[in-house]
């Protein structure tokens, strides 16, 4: 009786140094863009024992790699590929280099040393890098090169991919900001005092050896310094009511000079910046801008950048309380885009800004166009004064007074100055009342509270699952470069995780809710509700 023959399956180990065959769709040489080939970093090569390395990702669940590469194919990088002059060795092509930095701002590892490291010791990144393994000397130098393109340039062109490939529409969008440490220590701060003595120090240094260009360019970066030192220190008394900017501007760091003295989110007072976005409903962050301190300011950027996505201006704008001021709505209404923004923190059930300490605020005060005076809480009128120029706002002002504060039984939650209480009314602040009567809507209201759910679980997530919470490039360019790769790798996290599958059981769990809440509404509620349907908008 024989015994029938079985062969021994082949389970010798591939070599490390990617043995395996090459595949039909690996064996593309270079890629030719333009004068310029660069390197071919294709991945079908690369095997784990006798798997592909694709195939082991997946097996071991780790196929949002793959996915990742392959959303990576999709975007369009020929604003980086054009900055190569053909010249010299074949460079690496900026979807590789892209997606290596990526994938480390995924896994909370964007130094360029930790970079290096994740190309050499890390499968996905080999998926991703196609085998490929630059230093950090390489990674830098590309982000130096590319700085201004990602910033701009390459986030605009990979939103507007995402929004046209997942078919999101133009709809309400929510901006907020918020505070991120720089990467100069505050131990470093100099005071305006401080600086003009180093400035006249190395300016000194300069004049006895004029011959030596390092002593020049010194002294030039150290007047520079303190002049950004007077300027602040130029606003230092004449800061705003509740206002950190001013006590903190005086002081600046040399090495950040941009940078202000400003209250993080831990408490503490350190040298930040303030970005901001503005996020679609869907949770994709069509928008970003870096500031210094005044996130407001960044508002004209973050709209053009959406109408350079979707063609057109938001549908529908949510705004915190830090951009309810008449710089900001009038160039809102200027564009034509519906608003919500309310001067107070609806969080703590204040649609209305109170006055300082609790006291009773601007708003609690109704203006009356016709007799141009105020009605305070009691009934009483303030009467306007000289009408004169405010130089920290840059806008004509008036103020109001009244002589009826003496014995008024309000008196305690109005006012603790001896010559009464007193109003400031500034040029074109008839857009904040409009705006204050658009919020009074029960319809705004209900609107407004998506704010919260759409824009601040953002930052969250840049900061917790990113670990954006200190930049670590410098200068204001530096900052702006490194929270754009973040908001590139939170969109290419939110294309794996909208998938078309994801979005039927997202729409089917909408209807399901929605419907619920009809019934409810049947059962419970009038059916004709005033003001939810006929929300009369800031622009109209």
């Amino acid at each position: 009786m024989r015994r029938r023959e079985r062969r021994v399956p082949d389970t010798a180990q591939h070599s490390l140094d990617w043995g395996g065959a090459p595949e039909a769709e690996g064996a593309a040489g270079p890629t030719r863009c333009g004068g310029t080939a660069f390197r071919a970093s294709t991945p079908w090569h690369l095997y784990v024992g006798n798997e592909r390395l694709d195939q082991y990702l997946n097996r071991r669940g780790l196929g949002w790699v793959v996915r990742l590469r392959e959303e990576l194919q999709a975007v369009d990088f020929s604003d980086l590929e054009t900055n190569y002059t053909g010249v010299g060795r074949a460079p690496y092509h900026p979807r590789m280099m892209m997606g290596l930095i990526i994938y480390g701002t995924l896994k909370k590892k964007s130094t360029l040393r930790e970079l290096e490291e994740l190309a050499v010791a890390d499968v996905g990144a080999w998926w991703i890098c196609g085998g490929e393994q630059p230093d950090h000397s390489t990674i830098g130098n590309f982000l130096v090169r590319h700085q201004e393109a990602i910033s701009r340039e390459l986030f605009v062109s990979l939103v507007h991919d995402l929004v046209g490939r997942k078919g999101i529409t133009n709809g309400v969008v929510a901006g907020d900001g918020t505070v991120i440490e720089a990467a100069a220590s505050r131990y470093t701060m100099l005071s305006q005092e401080a600086a003009e003595q180093v400035a006249a120090e190395a300016k000194k240094s300069a004049d006895q050896q004029p011959a030596d260009q390092g002593l020049a360019q010194a002294a030039r970066q150290a007047e520079e310094i303190a002049a950004v030192a007077r300027q602040r220190g130029a606003r230092r008394w004449r800061p705003s009511r509740g206002s950190t900017e001013a006590k903190s501007a005086w002081v600046v760091a040399p090495f950040e000079s941009a940078a202000v003295m400003q209250p993080c989110k831990d408490g503490r007072r350190r040298p930040s910046y303030k970005p901001s976005v503005l996020v679609h409903e869907c949770g994709l962050i069509v928008s970003q801008a870096v500031e210094a301190s005044r996130e407001s300011a960044a508002i004209p950027e973050l709209l053009d950048q959406h109408e350079a996505v979707f063609g057109a201006a938001p549908r529908t704008l949510l705004l915190d309380a830090g951009y309810h001021n008449i710089d900001v709505l009038t160039h809102i209404a200027a564009r034509q885009i519906d608003v919500l923004c309310p001067s107070g923190s609806p969080v703590e059930g204040q649609w209305t800004r109170k006055g300082y300490q609790g006291k009773f605020g601007k708003t609690d005060f109704a203006y009356d166009a016709d007799t141009d005076r105020y009605r305070c809480p009691a009934g009483q009128w303030l009467v306007p004064g000289a009408t004169y120029h405010e130089p920290s706002k840059g806008l004509a002002a008036r103020k109001y007074r009244t002589t009826q504060c003496r014995g008024c039984e309000l008196r305690a939650r109005c006012t603790q100055s001896k010559q009464g209480r007193a109003l400031e009314r500034y040029e074109g602040e008839e857009i904040k009342e409009a705006m204050q009567q658009v919020m009074a809507q029960r319809g705004a209201k209900r609107q407004y509270r998506k704010r919260k759910e759409i824009v601040e679980r953002i930052f969250a997530e840049l900061a917790w699952r990113q670990g954006l919470k200190r930049f670590r490039r410098r200068g204001r360019s530096g900052s702006a470069l490194e929270f754009s790769l973040h908001c590139i790798a939170h969109n290419l996290k939110w294309a794996l995780r909208a998938s078309p599958s994801r979005l039927v059981f997202a729409l089917i769990r909408h209807l399901r809710r929605w419907w619920r809440l009809r019934v409810i509404w049947a059962r419970n509620l009038p059916i004709s509700r005033p003001d939810s349907d006929n929300l009369q908008p800031l622009a109209a």
